[in-house]
Order: C-alpha cells, then structure tokens, then sequence
C-alpha cells in the first residue's frame, strides 16, 4: 500500500518515536510510507530509511495552520495517490476529516483514513464535538477504546485495539560503566507527567541507606516545564545521600541507549516498553499511580491500559509508599531472579509488542479501510457481449484475480450487456455507456484493467478508441491504477496515435500479449511493458454437452471453419473483398469434402459471426454439400477448446478461435485481418493468410500442410506468460 502518516510532531516523545518506528516496519512490508508532521530531530532518521518527510503546521490549532496542513495533505494525495492515511493525534485526525468531506464530491475521492488514539482526549475542549474519528479507529489500549466509545459514541466493535511497539532487533542489554545498581526514569518533565522522577529522588535517600553496598544511583532523563523542579530534588537528594547519586541529562535522543545501560528501569509507557525490549527490569510507575514491578502475575493489568498505570487506582493504596516497597523488593533480589525478570520482559515485547507484528496488524485495518472505500477491481473490454473470446479473457483474468485478492475485493466489468448476463460468477456489470456509474465506479476502485483484446485501436473506429482512451483518463483521475493487457493498433490517424500514446502513458503495468504487441506499445513510448500472451491461454477445456457430437456431426471426420466478418473493418476492402473471401470458403470447404471426405462445420464465436456463417452454408448447400452451423453462444469457452480439440484443422477468422485450436492441441490456418493475428501466428509459428489474399487454393495447400504432417504447436511459454500475469496485478493491488 501507498500510506501516508500524518503525526503532530517528529520531536522526543513516545507518540513519536512510535510513528517512526511504524513507518520503518511499514518500509520493511514491502509498503511505500510519506510522513507530514510539523517536524523535529527525528526527521532526519526518517530521511535516513528513505522515508519522505512533508512538514506541515499539523502541531497547531489555529483556523490559518488547519487550513495550510489541509491544503497541504491535499496536495500531497493529488500527487502521490495514497491508498491509506494514517492519523496520529487529534489534529491531524481533524484535518484529515476536512480533506474527506472537502473531496466528497471530486473525480478523485479522498483515501481512508485510520486514526490511532494514544490518550484520553478531554471532551469539554473547544472543538471536541467535531472530532474525527476516521473511518477505521485504532486504540493502543482497552481502557482507552472503552473511554472513546463512553465518550464519543464511537462504536466499541468498531475500535481494533493494537498496543504502540518497539523494534526489538535493534535493541540490547549494554553494560552500564562503574559498579552498583544503577536506576533510570524516561519521561517528560511536565506537571502531569513528572511524578515519578519526583518520587525517586524523595525516596532514593532512604534506599541507600538501607542498602548501602549497592551503591545506587538515579539517571532522570527528559525535560519539560517541572525539569527545574526535578533538579532542585535530585540537588537535595544528592546533599541527604553525600555523593552524585542523581543525575538529570535533559530531553534525550539516546533515552532508549540510557535504559538499556540500567539495572532497573522506573516509568511508563513506550520508554517502559524500550526498556523491556534490552531485557531490563520495569517498575511501572507514573503520575497515575505505582502498579509494581511488572510481573506475569501483573502483565493482564499492565497492558489493559498500555503500560500508563491508570488502572493502579483500582489496587488502592499510596502510589509513592508503593513505589519504595517495590523497589525495595528489587534491591533485595539476587542476580539471578533479577536476569529472570529481565529476560521475562524481553520475552513479553517478543511475544506482545515487537514492531513487525504491530505493523502489520496496523496495516490490515488501514487495508480493510481501504478495500471496503476503494476496494475494487473494474474490467474494462467488449465484454458481455456474446464474443466468446473476450468471455475467454474476462474469466481467465476473473477466476485469477479471485484465487489471489481478498475475499472483500469486488471486481467489476463494464458491459455492453445487461445486468451480468455474459459475465464470470461473482463479476458484477457496470453498464459501458452509463458515465454517471462509471465515475461513481472509480471512486471505489483501485485498479483497472483493460483488457479483452486490442482496444488501442481506430480499425473498427475512432469512437472506440476515444471511449476507451476516457476510462483510462477517468480512472487516472480517480487515483486508480492501471493495466493494460493486450495489444495495440493499427493506429492510422494521427489524434488515434495521441490518444493512445495518452492512454499507454498512464498504465502502471503493460503486458504485451506478442512480439508485434511489445513494438507497439514501445513506440507508444510505453514504459513498464511485459512479454506476456492472450488471457485466453489460462482456458481449459471442457466436456462438450450431451448429443452435441450427434447433433452437430462432429463424430465423423471434420474441420472447422470460424469466421468472422470484415466489411466494417478498416483495410479490409469493404464488403466486395468479404464477399470474395466468404466464396473462398466456401470453394475450399467443397474441396476439403470432395478430396478427404472431411464434414465442414462452421463455428460463430460472437452473434455476428452467423451471418457469414449462413452465407457459406447457403453457397454449400447450392453445392450439395452437408455441414453443420453452430450458433454463437451454443459453447462455453471451454467447450470451445474441446470442439476445435477434435477437428482436423480450424480456420481461424477470429484470434480466439485460433487460440482454442492450439489450446486444445489441433492445426490451424489464420485469416489475418489485423496486427494480433499476426503477432499470434509469428508466436506460435502458424500460418496466416491475408484476408485480402485469400483463395480457396491458398487455403487448400495450407490445409494439406496440417494433414499430411500433423503437430501440436507448443504453447508452454504462453501459457506460462499469461499465468505469470495474474499474480502482477494482485501485487500491483496490493501495494
């Protein structure tokens, strides 16, 4: 997935340092992650792991600062088309919220927002009714998902509660310089948040006493608006103990390296977390209350409120009092039962909060979100039209694409159909000359896929091409990505060779389904261009329907003959040459009854294919020679691999019927009537006749080849190529 974060601050906080280390494990899971906040000393280590940075004023309140981080995030979605935000922090959240509903009614709708709460949130606060909560809301603790759903009315089902973690691969017990037992505090140093470092120094004169070989020693680390406060304490301290016993460092960037040096760590929170993940002991302590040493005995109380104690309350007692009888607890232990504790808490961050696993626990709500808002495949083709090869395609590519994507993936067709009649099961029709729910469409789409055949091109008509040119525009605004499967041209006009050149240009992926199909598409200017086949080679075939082979014949010795017409077709002569061609088929199937004794049976791949197929019969029948017409629609695709299977030899007046005949392991003859055919018959070593060179003798000796030295082309590659093709687009989705 493309994911943006969106976070107050990349400053020393534990909020912070959590975004930074999700957007390094999103960068591990393959995701690609943009982080806007109002910056900080942790921007430089995001620049470091190849991570954008955006900086936007998202710390402030102010209606002007709303709006810059507002039109910034907007700029940003237009140009990097994000799958996901991910907010951090009420700000951010709200500001998210506005881009959502100020994108409602755009071509290119706003991507899903998650919003991670990591606190309580007072609601009596200017603003607290418009909070956002986004359309998926994560919370890093039960007791923080039930205070949103009390308070806010946000649905308790609908929060996935997911702790804050910590990359316990870059994180080690070091050894900390000098003798005895050495103490550290992690936390801001501000009225609400100071507590325990102020209970330590009160308390640490009285511990020394009382273990007086262990030589103890207090490290307070962080700084804020009490940090004064907190020196003049460790000053006194000091002065009790007679020595520097208590040392203040500040706001720190190393305050992980810090805990990891100590015997014992004393606070809350990710800075506790950090310390558990160097297999240090924690004694979980802040301005809510004193829970202890934590324990397994104490682990289900620890994480129900994310490690903060606010739950200490409900164990009674005085929290300082505690704090003393706790760490005279520690003190009393040997080495070994304080290495057990140690390595028990390590062992909890493996188990409960390692980074990797919080990640991607992170990233299936953000991709739920955004399969359910955007969640969509949409096939673009002549589809639903009766055309059996294009039905061979779409359910090639259908039957794929719903092995490999979630089950919440939707996957739709536009179709010259109506409803899903001619569509895969599961397909749903979206109608191809209904805009209104085409653009509607591709607001809830991800990819699209266009596919069934060469569509880049003006040999049927110009229309064509412009109809298909605008979907890829309209989805290319909507933020969707795109894939082209198939061909291109012939383009004879010069506005035909802009519009697919536009077209091509857009595409994420090409797969180029032949040799001539990849030159096309390389003078196109097309970039990301694959080898690959038609679609059509994942067909298998299928058991012909009962009394089919007495109906039809197809019991005595025959070939097939599948044509289509070609009037209509640019550079095809006009119906005077289809009309020359439908006589030469009909002069080359008396010849192949006369001499073999072979049954002519004439195949319509799409309804209009019955037309040409009545007027051969008609000339056969003036001729006296039987043959059997099989109406379009009267096969599946499947079944159509089986017929042609059977035959002799197929001429082929369509690509597909010539896909089907090497597919089920028979001959085949091509009427080459446009760049695909070609390209088919160079791939596969068939060969193709012009349809303006076309003669029954021509036929006749290309026929004679097939009989009298039969093969079966080989089409493992293709196969193989088209296969490869499926999973390319699932991951392309899937990023």
């Amino acid at each position: 997935m493309r994911i943006l974060i969106l976070t107050m601050s990349m400053g020393i906080g534990g909020a912070e340092t959590h975004v930074l280390t999700l957007s390094e494990a999103y960068l591990r899971a393959g995701h690609s992650v943009h982080v806007a906040s109002c910056g900080g000393v942790l921007t430089d280590r995001l620049e470091r792991a190849g991570i954008a940075h955006t900086c936007l004023p998202l710390d402030k309140k102010s209606p002007a600062s709303v709006l810059r981080s507002v039109f910034g995030i907007l700029r940003l979605c237009r140009r990097e088309s994000f799958d996901a935000v991910h907010a951090h922090g009420r700000i951010p959240a709200f500001c998210a919220g506005v881009c959502r509903r100020l994108c409602r009614f755009t071509a290119r709708p706003f991507p899903p927002v998650t919003v991670t709460v990591h606190g309580m949130y007072a609601p009596d606060v200017p603003g607290a009714r418009h909070s956002f909560w986004g359309d998926r809301t994560v919370a890093v603790s039960d007791d923080i998902a039930d205070y949103i759903s009390g308070t806010y009315g946000v649905a308790r089902d609908g929060i996935s509660v997911i702790p804050n973690g910590v990359n316990i691969r870059e994180t080690e017990k070091k050894p900390h310089p000098g003798k005895g037992s050495r103490i550290v505090t992690v936390s801001r140093l501000d009225r609400d948040s100071s507590a325990a470092a102020l209970a330590l120094c009160r308390i640490l004169p009285d511990l020394c006493r009382k273990f007086p070989e262990s030589d103890i020693s207090l490290t307070v680390v962080g700084g804020g608006n009490m940090y004064g406060e907190v020196c003049k304490a460790a000053a006194e301290a000091n002065r009790v103990i007679g020595r520097e016993a208590v040392l203040c460092t500040g706001a720190s960037v190393c305050a992980d390296e810090i805990s990891a040096s100590a015997d014992l760590f004393v606070g809350t929170s990710r800075a506790a977390l950090e310390a558990m993940a160097a297999g240090v002991p924690v004694l979980l302590c802040g301005d809510a209350g004193t829970l202890g040493l934590l324990t397994p005995e104490r682990f289900a109380a620890a994480v129900a409120d994310n490690l903060t104690c606010r739950g200490a309350s409900a164990h009674g007692g005085d929290p300082e009092a505690l704090l003393g009888t706790e760490l005279c607890r520690f003190m009393s232990m040997s080495d070994a039962e304080r290495d057990e504790l140690g390595e028990y808490c390590r062992e909890t961050v493996k188990k409960h909060f390692d980074i990797d696993r919080i990640a991607a626990a992170t990233a299936d709500v953000l991709r739920s979100a955004a399969d359910e808002s955007r969640g969509g495949v949409l096939l673009c083709g002549y589809y639903g039209a009766g055309n059996a090869g294009d039905d061979a395609s779409i359910s090639a590519i259908a039957a794929g694409l719903f092995r490999l994507l979630p089950s919440s993936v939707r996957i739709n067709a536009l179709t010259r159909g109506k409803g899903n009649a001619g569509l895969p099961s599961g397909v749903e029709g979206i109608g191809a000359f209904s805009p209104v729910k085409i653009k509607k469409t591709l607001r809830h789409t991800r990819l699209l896929l266009l596919g069934g055949g060469s569509l880049l091109q003006d040999s049927t008509s110009l229309r064509s091409l412009v109809y298909y040119a605008s979907v890829i525009r309209a989805a290319k605004r909507a933020g969707c990505r795109i894939v082209i499967w198939g061909g291109a041209g012939p383009l004879r006009r010069r506005i035909s060779k802009r519009l697919a050149a536009h077209a091509v240009s857009s595409a994420d992926i090409i797969f180029a389904r032949d040799g001539l199909a990849e030159a096309a598409f390389a003078a196109l200017d097309g970039e990301n261009v694959i080898p690959s086949a038609d679609p059509a080679y994942l067909t298998e075939s299928a058991p012909l329907p009962e009394n089919f082979t007495a109906e039809y014949k197809t019991d005595k010795p025959h070939f097939i003959i599948a044509p289509r017409p070609t009037a209509s077709l640019h550079g095809c002569g006009g119906r005077a040459a289809e009309e020359r061609a439908v006589t030469a088929l009909a002069d080359f199937a008396v010849r192949m009854n006369s001499r073999y004794g072979l049954l002519p049976v004439l195949a319509a791949l799409a309804p209009e294919d019955e037309r040409i197929c009545g007027e051969i019969a008609e000339l056969l029948g003036r001729g006296s020679v039987a043959c059997a017409c099989i109406p379009a629609g009267a096969l599946t695709t499947g079944q159509y691999v089986s017929l042609m299977g059977g035959a002799q030899f197929t001429v082929a007046g369509r690509l597909h019927a010539a896909v089907f005949s090497v597919l089920g392991g028979s001959g085949t003859v091509c009427l080459d009537y446009d760049p695909k055919v070609s390209g088919f018959a160079l791939d596969v070593s068939a060969e193709a006749i012009p349809t303006a060179e076309l003669t029954a003798q021509r036929l006749e000796l290309a026929a004679e080849k097939l009989l009298s030295c039969p093969k079966k082309i080989a089409i493992g590659k293709q196969k193989s190529s088209a296969a490869g093709a499926i999973p390319a687009i699932a991951e392309l989705y899937m990023l």
